[in-house]
């Protein structure tokens, strides 16, 4: 009975601490759209479903402009059907998975802790009276994180807290079989039931839900080490079986090298488009790894950002120094992991849950350097760590263990309702982080954005303001150009004269960057302004900049340059032959083969606009599922015309 009346207890706090959790988020739910939100959210037309009919969902699960994570988006069709274009209701759906993650968390720690029991694997050096307060500890903790509201507030975010819900209900249900009183055949057979299941959800709501099965091996090998003592049992006993297991490495190597030699070939090559190299992104993360780490432990909103962009590029172990010292900080938790495996087992977890978490997105794959989203299930290993560190050490009195908890949780509670203020109104927000950001170019360009708006609504003084933010964000930022698009853009809409080396500038970087994200986005805008019956632009003066696309090995430049030619200079020769190039740079990739096609029809070039119809019929329909309706209208223009 008594155990009950405690696990209430600790319920009932974790419901109190998710209500000040509530509390310090509701300023940040009524903030804007962020970046990657334009485009998931606001110019997505498929998640704005009317009906529930399969149709409709089928569309919002597959409006993910790069394919994949079918889920998130579903929930967020889901989200505008039941709430229409209101963001406070996107951020508040964030806000309840996030603590349903919090409460998940607490019955996997609960379960870590019951399973450590029940297999007499006791934990050395500790309190045992207090270590089954370490679960609602660590869900609270972690509920707390400032670092976390970008993952919560910044809506396309969804994507992360799906997955690690998924994750965190899949390891759930491992441990609640795992420990069950089932037969080993029949807990074999339903952990791998649940785990494929869950890997599917995670991962069909964003990329790293395939770490599932990697937690239940980690924690598999970390808590209950059964196997670990069989086969070092046998390599005690057998010479033979050394040999055998040296023999199956090697050749699980090799199967590995040649099954990822092409996945490893496309992350290099993804490197084209960035300022960094592969190595020196592997040395960078390592202080990221050491920054993620200090923000989770000692919040401080002068750091926490939505942009990371001003990081320091680590070209060696001593430049800059701190590079060597973040690598000896990695490699030492690693090595106190793994040497307190037989020691201290929730130890050894909680550091390899941290590390685990980022070895997709903190490793080689060719992303933004820091992004603190990165940290959303990671840091409950850190989370974790704290907990049992503060409240089972028989080296800490009682007192100062209770003194340390709340002195971090009200320092959690207090840098996090700040940081909701900062993100309840965006221009704040973008002030705030252009300031503690000065050599960020997205927080720099951010600001602009905002005395943009101002300043082609008659703000004379915040024109003048942005041209003087975006001229010195145009040498700031190296790799994208944007601000020389917000410029072009300001000079047609407000006083600010067009400069040439606005002009000049763009040409240069495309030239010497070529395609990226950022700068993909900046030219659409561009073009689109261009063909508004509003633009007062000489098209005559930014000709070079579609020129120089037109000349590119890239498809999407390439098809910038076409449209150009053809909506804005209606020079439909060069643009057709543009809009073939692009076809043939991206391999016939089915939106690249539409465009063309459109282009086939308006020249009325029937023969090869019937081909190309053809050529996407022929495709499975999952690879041209968003483009049906634009098919349809082709079908419709040809019917009678192909043979």
């Amino acid at each position: 009975m008594e155990g009950k009346k405690e696990n209430l207890m600790r319920l009932t706090i974790l419901v109190v601490v998710s209500i000040i959790a509530v509390w310090c988020y509701w300023d940040g739910l009524f903030g804007g759209l962020y970046f990657d939100d334009n485009h998931v959210i606001r110019e997505n037309k498929l998640i704005r479903i009317d009906s529930l009919d399969w149709s409709s969902l089928v569309s919002a699960a597959n409006s993910f402009q790069a394919g994949g994570r079918q889920l998130s988006m579903l929930s967020f069709g889901l989200n505008f059907y039941f709430f229409g274009e209101l963001i406070l209701a996107f951020k508040a759906v964030n806000l309840a998975l996030h603590l349903l993650v919090g409460f998940v968390l607490y019955f996997v720690t609960k379960m870590l802790i019951s399973a450590l029991n029940q297999s007499n694997l006791n934990i050395n050096d500790s309190r045992h009276d207090m270590v089954e307060w370490v679960p609602l500890l660590a869900s609270s903790f972690w509920i707390l994180y400032p670092i976390n509201l970008s993952t919560v507030l910044y809506i396309s975010q969804r994507m992360t807290i799906l997955a690690s819900l998924f994750i965190a209900i899949g390891i759930a249900c491992y441990l609640f079989i795992r420990i069950s009183n089932h037969n080993n055949l029949k807990k074999i057979l339903l952990i791998l039931l649940f785990t494929s299941v869950f890997t599917v959800f995670a991962y069909k709501s964003k990329e790293n839900g395939i770490l599932l099965p990697a937690y239940i091996l980690l924690i598999e090998a970390v808590v209950f080490q059964q196997w670990l003592r069989k086969i070092r049992g046998i390599w005690n006993v057998s010479r033979v079986f050394k040999v055998i297991l040296a023999v199956a490495v090697a050749l699980a190597a090799f199967a590995a090298i040649e099954i990822l030699s092409s996945f490893l070939i496309r992350q290099i090559e993804g490197y084209e488009g960035r300022a960094f190299t592969l190595y020196e992104r592997v040395l960078t993360q390592f202080r990221a790894l050491s920054f993620y780490l200090s923000q989770i432990l000692v919040p401080n909103n002068a750091e926490l950002s939505m942009w990371h962009d001003d990081i320091q590029i680590s070209t060696g172990l001593l430049q800059p120094v701190t590079t060597l010292i973040s690598m000896l900080i990695v490699l030492g938790l690693l090595f106190l992991a793994m040497s307190t495996t037989s020691r201290n087992r929730i130890i050894s977890l909680s550091i390899l849950w941290f590390f685990l978490g980022h070895s997709l997105e903190s490793t080689i794959i060719p992303l933004e350097m820091i992004h603190e989203h990165r940290n959303y299930f990671p840091s409950f290993g850190v989370a974790l760590f704290i907990s049992y560190l503060v409240l089972s050490s028989k080296y800490i009195r009682k007192e100062v263990s209770l003194l340390i908890v709340f002195s971090l949780l009200a320092l959690n509670v207090g840098v996090l309702h700040a940081r909701s203020k900062i993100w309840s109104h965006d221009q704040v927000k973008a002030v705030h982080e252009a300031k503690y950001h000065p050599y960020s170019p997205l927080a720099q360009f951010s600001m602009a954005r905002y005395l943009f708006v101002s300043g082609i609504e008659g703000d004379l003084k915040a024109a003048e303001l942005a041209e003087k933010v975006l001229v010195e964000n145009t040498s700031l930022d190296k790799t994208t150009v944007a601000s020389e698009m917000l410029l072009i853009l300001l000079s047609d809409q407000s006083q600010v004269e067009l400069q040439q080396v606005w002009i000049s500038n763009t040409v240069q970087k495309i030239r010497d960057v070529g395609f990226n994200a950022i700068t993909s986005r900046a030219l659409s805008g561009l073009l689109e302004h261009l063909q508004k019956d509003s633009s007062q632009l000489n098209p005559d003066d930014l000709e070079p900049i579609f020129i120089e696309l037109g000349n590119q090995a890239h498809p999407q430049f390439a098809t910038f340059a076409a449209v150009f030619n053809t909506e804005v200079k209606s020079n439909y020769t060069e643009g057709y032959r543009l809009f073939e190039k692009a076809a043939e740079l991206s391999n016939n990739r089915p939106v690249f083969r539409l465009n063309l096609l459109r282009a086939q029809l308006k020249m009325r070039r029937f023969e090869d606009a019937c081909n190309s119809l053809k050529y996407l019929q022929s495709l499975a329909k999952k690879k041209t599922l968003m483009l049906q309706k634009e098919i349809g209208h082709a079908e419709k223009w040809l019917d009678g015309k192909c043979e």
